[in-house]
């Protein structure tokens, strides 16, 4: 272009086809990058002939305007070349079996070129002259459109040429067979549309049936619709004469269709009433699927955008919101974005439930569309209040859009807004809408952040689990089973478990399969987790045990335990002040029977024989330790029914179950074992209760009731005691549970006393259960 291409504003690309005069290449201009369609005729070497058709294109092109004749939009000619600037188009191309485009817009494309020849003959009073493939075009919304204006003349001018000077712009198989006896008289006696119906009848042919070769082809209809043969057979009638018009071809039945209907109510909408846009807008999602992606997209679509912007379809807003959407989703994000966002964003802050729910139903169309700024500062704050909406309808919509919304969110949207309206929901007084909460939960867990995760979904699954509506509690573990692996370990075995087990004696027999399902798929991530821990060795446990023993205190949690320590207790307060009438050996003797006694000690160590009941000072609390022993059996077969195989007691003798320390210890097997072995029911003495519940006797706690009445009185000093006499303080006798031989003693967990001192002493069952709602803590 020389010095020239400065000044003009279009920038020249790809080139799509090279014709024998005009080349067609894909174009831009400068300014705001609009996609346009640059043809370029070459001078050098061109013929003069030719040079001067191509200027008649040019201002032909410029004159004409027409929906199917090609738009004009700027030319430059510089010394080498021509340039017109037109509509961005892709060249029309003829296969082998038939034209290379979409098979739904051919009665399309027919019509359409039939309507632009038909303009420029009868309204133009003009004759093309080179109806071709060469001069079809195609835009992106799929319009054919009619160019090669180089031949193009009126009547005058067409009564003077002759076929010689129009066989050059014309393929030779498009010659009729008339035409012949015209080269040297002219076309005088020839009609306006003739030559032009001759060709058009050539188009239709190479438009179904592929390329012409030979003339006698024409014969063959092939592929051609039988509705569309009769017009077809008089376009090449051999006598020019009896030819019929394009406009005639225009009536046949074949173009009454729904992509030729709506394209023409498109391209007059600006004529119609608001009752006939009503009606047609009514049923245009109907007709999507036969218009083709081009011409939804391009021709449909900016329509849909507009009719919602302006509200001239309040009635059918929500249809025509379906239908935008729906050819929204097929665009590329950039056009998505020009096209569609503007009026998208301008809707979810409309009052109109009807297009609101339209918006939250389809959301899994546009959002991948949207930006995660977009949807965080824009469209989340609408979304919002549909939680607190009084239609219930739409409440649930809001809901399932979580799907989409959750993973393009920030965590503090998340946490600040989402998630209280969320917890929200899951007490709606809706059924359904809490159970769509909990699975719109466990379906967007994974594109959650971990600390995310930790706050939202444990909690929101606990209080699901409450739920007294049965699919809730359901989808509550189906989506725990889903979630398994976004917990630890220790979560599971510690907490998640215990709510879950809860549920395999659920009234329901959905919710009880879906537990066991739960639970496999929980214990086996444990058990697949713990395979990688490493292995405490067994002499490491004793010597944590004794020195957890000697620098604690060690409170048991069964009865018998509770009830031994209570007598250690009174034991020592009473030989405190009865010490000199007690004996209790050498401090060696004492030392000795304090002693934990462990492995193969324990086979041969037998416990030490307690005074039988009988008469005796008030003040002895022998009966309350002989009370306490009386829980206790020598036979280790008494236990075996309440313990676990391999692990009968602890290391202070307590039975151990599955409500004490399944959840507390995470090492005690897996999935079917424990399933099938443990025993749910709390453990019991093997030997009734006899006397006050807390173990002691009537009259110790008499006793001892007199005793915190009397005024404190000081001790008398040790010289005023027999000097020969030993102070020794009795040491009460602990209770020791014969254990199962090999069994490998477990570590105890310690437990602080209440604040008067003594612990558990006094309840009837102190046994410790496993109450606490471990998602309560979070």
């Amino acid at each position: 272009m020389g010095a020239a291409a400065s000044s003009f504003p279009f920038r020249v690309g790809e080139q799509r086809r090279a014709g024998t005069r005009w080349t067609l290449y894909d174009g831009q201009r400068k300014s705001d990058n609009e996609d346009v369609s640059i043809l370029v005729f070459t001078k050098n070497g061109a013929h003069p002939e030719s040079l001067h058709s191509a200027k008649h294109y040019e201002k032909k092109l410029k004159t004409l305007r027409h929906p199917h004749i090609l738009k004009f939009i700027d030319s430059l000619e510089v010394p080498e070349s021509i340039y017109i600037v037109c509509e961005r188009v892709s060249p029309l191309i003829i296969s082998s079996d038939r034209a290379n485009v979409d098979s739904k817009i051919l009665p399309l494309g027919v019509y359409q070129v039939a309507s632009a020849i038909n303009f420029l003959n009868t309204d133009c009073k003009m004759s093309h002259c080179a109806v071709s493939p060469e001069a079809i075009f195609i835009s992106k919304s799929g319009d054919w459109k009619l160019g090669g204006m180089d031949r193009i003349c009126d009547a005058s001018e067409l009564a003077v040429s002759d076929w010689s000077r129009h066989s050059f712009y014309i393929p030779s198989m498009y010659a009729s067979p008339d035409m012949s006896e015209c080269t040297h008289v002219g076309f005088r006696n020839v009609p306006l549309h003739a030559l032009d119906s001759w060709c058009f009848g050539c188009l239709i042919y190479e438009i179904y049936n592929g390329s012409l070769s030979r003339r006698d082809q024409l014969k063959n209809t092939g592929n051609i619709p039988n509705s569309l043969i009769p017009y077809y057979q008089r376009l090449l009638a051999k006598g020019s004469s009896n030819r019929i018009t394009s406009g005639q071809l225009l009536s046949s039945k074949y173009f009454e269709c729904d992509i030729i209907q709506t394209v023409e109510f498109l391209d007059h909408l600006a004529l119609k009433n608001n009752a006939e846009k009503e009606v047609f807008f009514r049923g245009i999602q109907d007709k999507l699927g036969s218009l083709g992606d081009s011409l939804s997209r391009y021709r449909v679509l900016p329509c849909l955008v507009q009719a919602l912007e302006y509200g001239s379809v309040a009635d059918s807003a929500a249809r025509v919101l379906n239908a935008m959407l729906h050819i929204g989703a097929k665009l590329s994000t950039e056009e998505f974005k020009l096209m569609v966002q503007p009026c998208l964003l301008k809707l979810f802050a409309c009052n109109d439930r009807a297009i609101r729910a339209g918006l939250l139903k389809n959301v899994s169309e546009y959002i991948i569309h949207l930006s995660d700024t977009v949807v965080n500062d824009t469209v989340w704050p609408q979304v919002v209040t549909g939680f607190t909406d009084t239609e219930p309808r739409l409440r649930e919509a809001t809901i399932k859009s979580l799907l989409s919304f959750l993973p393009k969110l920030k965590d503090k949207t998340i946490q600040v807004s989402a998630y209280p309206m969320i917890s929200r929901m899951q007490r709606d007084p809706v059924p359904g809408i809490r159970t769509n909460t909990v699975i719109a939960l466990g379906k967007v867990a994974k594109f959650l952040s971990p600390t995310t995760q930790s706050k939202i979904l444990l909690p929101s699954f606990s209080l699901a689990l409450r739920d007294p509506f049965i699919p809730s509690r359901q989808s509550a573990l189906a989506a725990l089973q889903a979630t398994c692996l976004l917990y630890s370990p220790e979560q599971i075995a510690k907490s998640v478990l215990h709510s879950v087990c809860q549920h395999l004696v659920d009234p329901s027999k959905q919710v009880r399969d879906q537990a066991f399902i739960t639970v496999r798929a929980l214990v086996d991530r444990v058990e697949t987790a713990t395979l990688s821990l490493p292995d405490q060795k067994q002499e490491e446990n004793l010597t944590a045990a004794e020195n957890s023993r000697s620098n604690s205190s060690v409170v048991p949690t069964d009865l018998a335990g509770a009830s031994a320590l209570a007598g250690k207790l009174t034991g020592w307060a009473v030989s405190s002040i009865s010490k000199k009438l007690l004996d209790g050996g050498s401090s060696a003797e004492r030392n000795s029977k304090n002693t934990i006694r462990t492995g193969t000690d324990n086979a041969n160590w037998n416990p030490p024989v307690l005074p039988k009941e009988g008469p005796g000072p008030a003040s002895t609390p022998r009966a309350a330790e002989a009370n306490v022993s009386s829980f206790v059996s020598d036979d280790q077969d008494d236990l075996a029914p309440y313990s676990i195989p391999g692990d009968e007691t602890d290391l202070n003798g307590h039975n151990i179950n599955l409500e004490d320390d399944f959840f507390a210890n995470p090492d005690l097997s897996t999935a079917d074992d424990i399933l099938s072995q443990f025993n749910l029911s709390v453990s019991t003495p093997s030997v009734p209760v006899s006397g006050n519940a807390s173990g002691f006797d009537e009259s110790f706690i008499d006793w001892m009731d007199n005793a915190s009445k009397i005024p404190t009185i000081p001790l008398p000093n040790s010289s005023s005691l027999n000097p020969t006499a030993k102070t020794t303080l009795a040491t009460p006798t602990r209770p020791i549970l014969s254990s199962a031989k090999g069994a490998a003693p477990v570590k105890p967990v310690p437990q602080p006393l209440r604040p008067t001192g003594w612990g558990n002493v006094g309840k009837s069952n102190t046994q410790s259960t496993f109450n606490d709602d471990f998602f309560n803590n979070w």
